[in-house]
């Protein structure tokens, strides 16, 4: 299943769940004419997926558990005048897919995405501007964030890297996991892991201040990297 979204010029609303609600305003562009800003909603299921693969300019990111053997995905495009997000969106086997690109990288494009998925799913996401969390799902993660925050909260017994370039990294953890591997080159990055299990502990901070709680043990099955160029590290049970 593949389709790309394009701005009609007028679309009627119908009840059906992937027909998208748009919405249109006008707003003051400089000095010149009003320039129109609009949204557009839309809700969709896409089946049994087990992974899920996101590239996105500007917006948000939100990954959720759901019932097993289905995946939602609920979407909001906005742009001024002709800035509307280029949006695919496809299923290979069981893995979704999904791209959404800005003609010109500014403020007047943005796609939101609340993704509901199985809690074992695994992901790559990533993400130029905006903010990324992951909510409750065991299976392997893979975070970006150019300018953003990157948030992991419940998550499972499964290697997760989280990455942000300008931002905070925050990784939450509900089981052990094999491995962590979390780095901000302006930001905090906050690690918590359960207690019980031993770990491999590296933290590393160039301007500002480390403070390590789990005890760093050579050798061990779990190993934890957290790393910050400019801002805090902390790795704390939790």
């Amino acid at each position: 299943m593949s389709h790309r979204l394009r701005s009609p010029r007028s679309l009627p609303f119908r009840a059906a769940a992937a027909v998208p609600i748009v919405a249109a305003f006008a707003v003051l562009a400089g000095c010149g004419s009003p320039a129109v800003a609009q949204s557009e909603s839309a809700t969709e299921s896409v089946g049994a997926v087990d992974r899920v693969e996101i590239e996105a300019d500007t917006g948000s990111v939100s990954l959720r558990p759901g019932p097993e053997g289905s995946a939602q995905v609920q979407r909001t495009l906005r742009w001024t005048g002709d800035q509307k997000p280029e949006y695919t969106q496809s299923v290979s086997g069981t893995t979704l897919t999904i791209t959404a690109r800005c003609p010109v990288a500014d403020e007047r494009c943005s796609t939101d995405l609340v993704v509901t998925v199985p809690p074992a799913a695994a992901s790559r996401t990533t993400v130029s501007t905006g903010d990324i969390a992951v909510d409750d799902l065991t299976g392997a993660q893979e975070l970006t964030a150019s300018t953003g925050r990157v948030t992991g909260t419940g998550l499972g017994a499964s290697p997760v890297a989280a990455r942000a370039t300008t931002g905070q990294v925050s990784l939450r953890f509900a089981a052990a996991p094999p491995s962590v591997d979390a780095e901000a080159t302006t930001g905090n990055v906050d690690v918590r892991v359960p207690v019980g299990p031993v770990y491999q502990v590296q933290a590393q901070v160039t301007t500002g201040n480390s403070r390590v709680e789990v005890a760093d043990t050579p050798g061990a099955d779990h190993r934890i990297s957290a790393r910050s160029t400019t801002g805090n590290v902390s790795v704390t049970h939790g």
